[in-house]
């Protein structure tokens, strides 16, 4: 759990496992990133899969950006409104 989340549960006083979409996408990719990097351990992989795989690196670091920013902002919108979404949120 991060720093953002446990202030959250604080405020909350419960914790709820919210993710977002490009969290997911996070997970997702290093999963992709994770498999392609086992095709470096055979010598006959053609230097293509090997560009392929640098560029698979860069796009996963840009999602890894992306969703942190995505993140932040998610905690934010959270901490204005602990409820928001919940079936016990106040008013809903």
């Amino acid at each position: 759990m991060d720093i953002g989340m446990i202030v959250v549960a604080i405020l909350e006083g419960t914790i709820h496992g919210d993710t977002t979409h490009l969290g997911k996408l996070w997970v997702s990719s290093m999963m992709v990133l994770f498999a392609l990097e086992l095709l470096r351990l055979f010598e006959s992989v053609p230097w293509r899969a090997r560009v392929t795989i640098q560029y698979a690196e860069y796009l996963a670091g840009i999602i890894v950006i992306v969703s942190i920013a995505d993140k932040i902002r998610f905690l934010r919108s959270r901490l204005k409104n602990p409820y928001k979404g919940h079936k016990e949120a106040p008013g809903e």
